[in-house]
Formats: structure tokens, C-alpha cells, sequence
């Protein structure tokens, strides 16, 4: 049997704030990026011009969402340093801003080189993007997957 001292109890909310964020953020990147970002262009009375201006706006309101999320968690860890939270929010924000900062705005151009008429040319800023996200979401679930172990090892 565990006795929970006040301070134990902060730390385990703040563990569990931290794991909860985390599996919400997987969840919102399975669900835009690997779900409606192809869905979008099944549907057959939506041009591609505007499922790119659609994914373009989409992404840009989830980068805003991410950059709050990245910041709850780094204020939890700011709190409290675990090395594994240390390491996961150094290998996203890394991530993060190589997607943000330069594959995003090439995207963009893209789209409005698409939007004006322009054929669209070959770019691995696509699959670049898309590799990141699936490197964000490893390191998300990773880390979230450790620090549940974590918890739960302190609750039984």
C-alpha cells in the first residue's frame, strides 16, 4: 500500500496531466494528419484547389494547437525534470520546427503555385512533412507509454 504524501499526489497529477496531454496530441495527429488529411481528397465534388486551401488552413489552426500543447507540456516538465520528458520535448519541438518553419511555408507556396493555375511540381517537402509526423507521433507514444509504466507502477 502506497501513502501519498501531498507531495506525491502533485507529482503524480502533474505525470498524469503530462500522459494525458500526450495521448490527446497522438490522437489529434492520427486523427488530421494520417485521417482527414487524405480523406479530404476522396470526396468528389471537392477540388483539389480547395482541399489544398482546406488542408493548408487546417494545418495552420493544428501547428497553433500544437505550439499550446507544447507548451502545457513543457510547463509540467519545467516543474518536475524527468529525463524521458526532458528528451521527448527537446526531439518534438526539434521536429516540430523543422516542420513549421521550413516544410510548412514551402508547402504554402505550393498550394498557391496549385491555386493560380500552375502545374504542380515534384517536392519532397510532402514526404518530408509526412515522415516528421509519424517521427512526432513515435516520440508521443514512446514517451507516453513509458511514463504510463511509470504511473501505474506508483499506483499498484
Amino acid at each position: 500500500m502506497i501513502i501519498f504524501t501531498q507531495m506525491n499526489l502533485v507529482t503524480m497529477i502533474k505525470e498524469m496531466v503530462f500522459l494525458i496531454i500526450s495521448f490527446v496530441w497522438s490522437g489529434m495527429i492520427l486523427g488530421i494528419s494520417f485521417f482527414e488529411a487524405w480523406v479530404k481528397f476522396k470526396t468528389p465534388s471537392l477540388t483539389k484547389e480547395v482541399g489544398l486551401d482546406v488542408g493548408r488552413t487546417v494545418f495552420r489552426s493544428f501547428h497553433f494547437v500544437q505550439w499550446v500543447l507544447l507548451g502545457a507540456l513543457t510547463v509540467i516538465f519545467l516543474n518536475r525534470p524527468i529525463i524521458i520528458q526532458g528528451i521527448m520535448l527537446l526531439s518534438i519541438f526539434f521536429l516540430f520546427s523543422i516542420q513549421v518553419f521550413w516544410t510548412f511555408p514551402k508547402l504554402c507556396s505550393d498550394v498557391d503555385s496549385i491555386r493560380f493555375g500552375n502545374p504542380a511540381r515534384h517536392s519532397s517537402q510532402h514526404l518530408l512533412y509526412g515522415v516528421i509526423e509519424v517521427l512526432k507521433l513515435a516520440v508521443l507514444l514512446i514517451g507516453a507509454i513509458y511514463l504510463l509504466f511509470k504511473f501505474t507502477d506508483h499506483v499498484f
